[in-house]
């Protein structure tokens, strides 16, 4: 045993350990591993998704607002008064 406790064959034993500890962390996939073209077709449809809940949040139309619809003939425009006479 030497003068802190700890004799040769213990710190044998920690070196080991950890260095099974080191290899098992390394060697592990943490997660899974990610598609970019996955990522952007998920992220398009959440886009997609936000602009349709947004359209349907714009509320009714008032219909006293709304333009009054001519009644009668539509006037021709200069343009089509001159072929007329050419």
């Amino acid at each position: 045993m030497s003068s802190n406790g700890f004799d040769r064959e213990q710190l044998q034993e920690a070196n080991q350990l950890n260095d099974e500890i080191s290899q098992a962390i390394s060697s592990v996939n943490i997660g899974q591993q990610i598609d970019d073209d996955e990522l952007n077709e998920q992220l398009e449809e959440l886009m997609q998704q936000d602009l349709e809940d947004k359209m349907l949040e714009t509320g009714s139309v008032p219909v006293d607002r709304l333009p009054t619809v001519a009644n009668g003939e539509r006037k021709s425009s200069m343009s089509q008064r001159r072929l007329i006479w050419c």
